[in-house]
């Protein structure tokens, strides 16, 4: 099993905590520079400051593959004083080919020995709470304790670079993988903030900082951590180098195409001690385990169950069937997956910039095709086992459409239904869906078994389809 939990955004929002206390800047050395951001930080009594944090993770399990991705945006107002925090931003997890967003907020706060952290559960629109005695950020966590003993791996650039329109220094390097170990290992709680990170081998990874300062001020404006390559490298092997098809993860392949976090100081000392409104604390449930954690695990049909228990469509076969009809008509012509690459593109369809051109043997990739008004996504396979290939040259095992962007395009999906297709009609066609998930967006239902699927969007306000996704894993 595989479960990505909200305790990787937890870690997210923990290295943006580091940051937030700790922060970069006054001199024009990468020494001086460290060393007076440091007196800053210890100086500084509250900080207001903002994060963006990027994930995207490509798995594959057997003949199944799955696209992860999170992108968070999160204002993060700190007060050291009085060791209280309040954040409040958004979150997008797109996982299983559906996407979920959601507004996140919560204030930690310190009582006694003890911090208090509050969190709004969005879908119910009620706030949980939950005690911990190991919260204390600014104490266990200085990222300059880092940099410095990795000082001589800082490089301070020659000439000044634009950042937010001010003349910035900036200065770059690499923290070791024993340096993320320990950041790693102060952050983690008795539960674990990154299930399995005990397991990572750190010793030939590293990851890459870089740290801007205003030129008149020396004061920091900003930090940018790439933790691609290592926290790749991380998962795919252990400390006692076993295979690395056999990683945190469990069993299968994983590659991290993006792990960033970039932290942006608004100001210094302009933030009050922040205090929990007399509502939230008086009307706050204590937290459990489901009420804090996104629950996505590799056995998707058991996890949706248990989560929608009250409210998915009666008599679900949980069990499911392979579908037996994986084609789709584009206006008119009929594509049965999985097909060549090359049909989608011969219609004039162009990749997304961002997309993978090349894939290396047996490796996958979700490319988005577009043109004038049209976009939708395309799962795509190398099928060798020794060649790398373009996309042109690769297999498309499935296939997502979007009812927004599918303006000129004339859809006809298995069995002849269309977007204007309601969910009972659905049945009718295809039986009781196998499996259901309630987003706060949309409702997702999804017919099939393990070598064939198709899932389908209902946005929730108009109960009309908003996605199509078709999956045939069988292309061997």
């Amino acid at each position: 099993n595989m479960k990505i939990s909200k305790k990787i955004l937890a870690f997210g929002l923990t290295l943006s905590m580091i940051f937030a206390i700790t922060g970069c800047s006054q001199k024009t050395t990468v020494e001086s520079l460290v060393q007076n951001a440091d007196t800053i930080m210890q100086d500084a009594k509250s900080i207001d400051a903002n994060m963006q944090m990027a994930m995207d993770m490509s798995m594959a399990y057997d003949s199944m593959s799955m696209e992860m991705g999170v992108n968070m945006d999160v204002d993060i107002k700190a007060h050291k004083e009085s060791d209280s925090a309040y954040m409040i931003g958004d979150v997008d997890i797109s996982i299983f080919g559906m996407n979920q967003k959601a507004e996140i907020e919560s204030y930690c706060v310190k009582d006694g020995d003890k911090y208090t952290t509050y969190s709004k559960e969005e879908e119910s629109n009620t706030w949980t709470y939950e005690e911990s005695t190991e919260l204390d950020y600014q104490s266990n966590l200085n990222i300059y304790k880092y940099i410095k003993d990795n000082i001589k791996d800082f490089t301070l650039l020659k000439d000044t670079v634009k950042v937010n329109d001010k003349d910035a220094y900036e200065i770059t390097g690499k923290l070791s993988g024993e340096a993320l170990k320990d950041i790693m290992n102060s952050v983690n709680t008795e539960d674990g903030l990154l299930e399995g990170s005990e397991d990572l081998n750190y010793k030939d990874m590293n990851i890459d900082i870089t740290c801007y300062f205003d030129k008149e001020t020396k004061n920091p404006i900003s930090i940018e951590m790439d933790c691609t390559e290592g926290i790749s490298k991380a998962i795919n092997s252990s400390d006692d180098e076993k295979d690395s098809q056999d990683n945190m993860l469990g069993e299968g392949s994983i590659e991290v195409k993006e792990f960033s976090i970039k932290l942006t100081y608004n100001s210094f000392d302009s933030v009050d001690e922040i205090e929990v409104p007399k509502e939230i604390k008086d009307n706050a449930i204590k937290a459990t385990d489901s009420s804090s954690d996104f629950d996505f695990s590799s056995d998707y049909e058991e996890s949706t169950k248990e989560s929608t228990e009250t409210t998915q469509p009666e008599n679900i076969d949980m069990d499911g069937t392979d579908i037996e009809d994986t084609s789709v008509s584009i206006n008119e012509k009929t594509y049965t997956l999985p097909f060549n690459t090359s049909e989608l593109l011969a219609l004039g369809y162009e990749m997304d910039n961002s997309d993978e051109k090349i894939l290396e043997p047996e490796d996958f990739s979700v490319i988005g095709l577009n043109k004038e008004n049209d976009y939708f996504n395309a799962y795509t396979y190398n099928t060798s086992t020794t060649e790398k290939k373009e996309i042109k040259d690769t297999i498309t095992y499935g296939i997502a459409f979007y009812a927004d962007s599918s303006n000129n395009l004339k859809l006809v999906f298995p069995k002849g239904f269309t977007f204007d297709t309601t969910y009972d009609e659905l049945v009718e066609l295809f039986g009781t869906p196998n499996s259901y998930y309630e987003g706060t967006v949309t409702n997702s239902y999804t017919w099939g078994g393990a070598n064939t699927s198709l899932s389908v969007d209902f946005m929730i306000d108009t109960n009309k389809i908003d996605r199509v996704s078709i999956v045939n894993y069988d292309y061997e």
